[in-house]
């Protein structure tokens, strides 16, 4: 073999190094495209934009992503952005959201259990590419109890239970409550079960769960086990206009308790005043 001379594009018969690279990141490029993993960015599969379900059953949002790669996918909720779940790991105190997601599969679906009408809303399947994918699911929860008059929309009943009636909650008093701003409020919560106390209750002011540890009062637990009795009092000091709306007590694994406080400017009616006596009684 003849050596190579200055300036000879030839080494021994074979192409220089810079050919040979080019022509390796070619063919490498080419086998990444074919597999899927090389350059090919993750799109969002075709699933409904809207899921209605009743009051109480589970309801299923629906996100698929293909060519995840190693990015994850984000669920949050639109109208606080409090994110849900991040890959397989939930985020929200409120244990009746998870995800469900198969090994192998291009399903992400957003899991809401024992759906409640506050949980109505949009809600954000989120891929976190450099410019974040967003796919919006609505969820629509209809209460076929609600009772709805001119001026108001209210769930006429402070009591609830599970269907083989094992499990009963119950805000104790009348299910409407008028209140003078400024005042305190206060509501008992009691879940009775046949099985084992609650352990986990969970108080909304309508869709908003509130803090146990709130600096306005806050939420007291008594557990009794030889009855099975869990009692819960929720205080919220110098209530405004603002703390005026739907208070619901939530055990796990049961409908929601829910009465409507009204909160009022200067003294009570007759009205008013009768019915919170009659509540005490």
């Amino acid at each position: 073999m003849t050596p190579s001379r200055p300036g000879d594009t030839r080494v021994f018969g074979l192409v220089k190094r810079e050919n040979i690279s080019a022509a390796w990141k070619c063919s490498f490029d080419r086998v990444g495209l074919a597999e899927g993993w090389w350059g090919q960015p993750p799109e969002f599969g075709s699933t409904e934009s809207s899921v209605t379900v009743q009051e109480g059953s589970t309801a299923k949002l629906p996100c698929v992503v293909y060519h995840l790669n190693d990015k994850s996918v984000t669920w949050l909720r639109r109208r606080d952005l409090h994110i849900l779940t991040v890959g397989h790991h939930t985020y929200s105190a409120d244990q009746r959201f998870q995800v469900v997601h198969a090994e192998g599969s291009n399903e992400w679906t957003l899991v809401v259990r024992y759906a409640q009408v506050r949980d109505s809303g949009v809600y954000e399947c989120q891929v976190n590419t450099e410019q974040k994918m967003s796919r919006p699911v609505t969820l629509h929860v209809h209460d076929p109890r609600r009772v709805v008059t001119q001026s108001k929309v209210f769930v006429a009943n402070n009591t609830a239970s599970t269907k083989d009636g094992k499990l009963r909650v119950e805000i104790l008093g009348p299910r409407e409550r008028y209140i003078e701003a400024g005042s305190s409020l206060a509501l008992t919560c009691l879940v009775t079960s046949a099985r084992a106390p609650s352990t986990l209750v969970y108080w909304y002011h309508d869709t908003s769960l509130i803090d146990y540890n709130s600096p306005r009062g806050g939420v007291n637990l008594k557990i009794d086990r030889g009855r099975g009795e869990t009692t819960t009092r929720l205080v919220v000091s110098a209530v405004g206009p603002g703390d005026s709306g739907m208070y619901s007590c939530v055990p796990q694994g049961s409908h929601p308790a829910t009465v409507l406080v009204h909160v009022q400017k200067g003294e009570l009616g007759y009205r008013e005043a009768r019915q919170g006596w009659e509540g005490g009684q």
